[in-house]
C-alpha cells in the first residue's frame, strides 16, 4: 500500500496546459480515415416493449447500407434490462455520415 498522500496538494492535470493553450487534440480534430464506415441507430418507439419481431427488409435495401446489426448478432445471453422509449434496437453501417435512416 502506498504511503503517498495527495490530500490538499495542488497537482496540475496532465493535459491542463494543452487544454488551456489550444494544443489539445479532440475527437472532432482528428481526420477520418479514408473509407470510414458510420453507424446509425434504430430506436424503440415503445417503452417497456417486448420486441417479438423487427422487419428490417427496407432498411437493409436502403442505399449505402453495408450491414445491419441486431440482438441476433450478439453471442450468448443478451439480457441487459428492459427496453425503454428511445433505446437502440438495431444499428446499421453505411459509408455516409447521414444514412437514409437518419433522414
Amino acid at each position: 500500500m502506498s504511503k503517498e498522500n495527495y490530500v490538499e496538494e495542488i497537482r496540475p492535470h496532465d493535459s491542463a496546459y494543452k487544454h488551456v493553450s489550444g494544443y489539445a487534440e479532440y475527437t472532432d480534430d482528428i481526420n477520418e480515415p479514408k473509407n470510414t464506415i458510420y453507424g446509425a441507430i434504430g430506436l424503440s418507439k415503445k417503452a417497456h416493449a417486448i420486441i417479438k419481431n423487427i422487419d428490417l427488409t427496407e432498411v437493409k435495401k436502403s442505399e449505402g447500407v453495408i450491414s445491419v446489426v441486431t440482438q441476433r448478432d450478439i453471442p450468448g445471453r443478451n439480457d441487459v434490462g428492459p427496453v425503454f422509449e428511445g433505446d437502440p434496437v438495431f444499428e446499421l453501417c453505411s459509408p455516409w455520415r447521414r444514412s437514409s435512416l437518419s433522414r
